[in-house]
């Protein structure tokens, strides 16, 4: 039986971080070719901590938050290096252990909330099923687990728990995803994208539950975006990746304010109006 350490007290938690990467190396296959897709990554990140990965789309950003929950696509491997989280290796693991781990010490939101959710089953049920896979418990008691996520993530449970995602906005939908990763309180959220495909308004509302939701737990976060403005407002530090590597590192405001690689200049001159109108909060 696979044994996860569960740490509950915050200043020892980050004497030993909860994710450690070292070294990792994923590459894919395609017509009997290999490609580098992450390259000597190396990262820590503590509870309650936000850590934001910036880049362009193609950077490795979304490849490194899959393999950090062991879902690697067909084709793509990890070659060498090391994930350890919650003190648990996790680089070798199989299938069914990470359906132990999933959910209850890592979760991931996912970009497109509508391609997440699964279209024939109501949303409410689609939270109490990750509940159900961690918990032996009575179906009513998992109903109650997952109308309080709901609540948590500011819908109306009663009403949206029978609801199908084609039913729910955008946002909606969103906030059920978000539900379902925090519903079994893991201690580390990985969310890719989370705001890139709702409108400027819903984004943020969805910024501001993650503010929230970061200071009202011990939950850490791994912020993976292409938009510094989200980064400043909600990341502590922050990792720049270009063509996965690490090409820059450092605390939110420093790198924001006084970027040093050639990449992460070019990067926020890019997106330099949205950065300027956004508030540094941390």
């Amino acid at each position: 039986m696979l044994l996860l350490p569960y740490i509950v007290d915050v200043d020892s938690f980050c004497k030993d971080p909860l994710l450690v990467i070292k070294n990792l190396d994923v590459t894919y296959a395609a017509k009997g070719e290999e490609t580098a897709a992450l390259c000597g990554i190396c990262l820590e990140i503590c509870a309650k901590e936000v850590v934001g990965v910036l880049g362009e789309s193609g950077s490795g950003k979304t490849t490194l938050g899959t393999a950090i929950v062991g879902g690697l696509p067909t084709g793509s491997a990890i070659k060498s290096g090391l994930i350890q989280l919650a003190g648990v290796e996790t680089s070798s693991l199989d299938e069914k252990a990470w359906q132990r781990i999933r959910g209850r010490v890592v979760s991931m939101i996912w970009q497109e909330p509508r391609i997440a959710l699964n279209p024939v089953m109501r949303v409410g049920v689609q939270v109490a099923e990750v509940v159900r896979a961690h918990n032996k418990w009575s179906s009513s008691k998992c109903k109650d687990a997952a109308m309080s996520a709901l609540t948590d993530v500011h819908l109306d449970a009663a009403k949206i728990f029978d609801a199908f995602p084609h039913e729910l906005s955008g946002g909606q939908c969103q906030r059920v995803a978000i539900a379902q990763a925090i519903v079994c309180n893991p201690q580390l959220i990985i969310a890719d994208e989370p705001t890139s495909a709702l409108d400027s308004t819903v984004q943020t509302g969805i910024l501001d539950l993650i503010a929230e939701l970061r200071e009202r737990t011990q939950t850490a976060f791994l912020l993976i975006t292409h938009n510094p403005a989200i980064l400043r407002r909600l990341a502590d530090r922050i990792l720049v990746m270009n063509a996965g590597r690490i090409v820059e590192q450092g605390g939110a405001a420093e790198v924001l304010a006084h970027p040093s690689h050639p990449y992460t200049k070019k990067l926020l001159e890019s997106r330099g109006k949205l950065l300027q109108s956004a508030t540094f909060h941390r």
